[in-house]
């Protein structure tokens, strides 16, 4: 549901709400195979998609080119806490401190897609 709602929100007059599903979405997806994994939920965000990207690494039937390329933003998420695409980074805009573009929202999407990807695949 939230990914339907994200697809279909219109950035340019809403970029904060675009923004904030963005962040809703991602961390719902990796909370989800987290615990459909058993790989726990505890710490902070960037702990949890660790974890996941490990699991990923490990589980996914994934071509070993395709799926290094996939997971690599995932990996930058979790290593640079200042990178464009963490946590900590998309939670700026969810809590204020910055105001996203339709743009900025659209690049980091095409940024994390094929690794959230991954994950919704690991969900079903």
């Amino acid at each position: 549901r939230l990914f339907r709602e994200l697809r279909s929100i219109d950035a340019d007059e809403h970029s904060f709400a675009a923004a904030y599903l963005l962040r809703a979405f991602i961390e719902r997806l990796t909370k989800l195979y987290a615990k459909r994994h058993r790989l726990g939920m505890e710490g902070d965000l960037h702990n949890v998609i660790d974890r996941c990207v490990k699991h990923l690494e490990v589980h996914s039937s994934a071509e070993q080119k395709a799926l290094k390329s996939a997971l690599q933003p995932l990996k930058g998420m979790v290593s640079d806490r200042y990178s464009r695409t963490s946590p900590d980074s998309l939670g700026s805009w969810v809590h204020g401190s910055t105001i996203p573009t339709r743009a900025e929202i659209n690049r980091r999407w095409d940024t994390l897609e094929p690794g959230l990807e991954l994950l919704a695949k690991g969900l079903a």
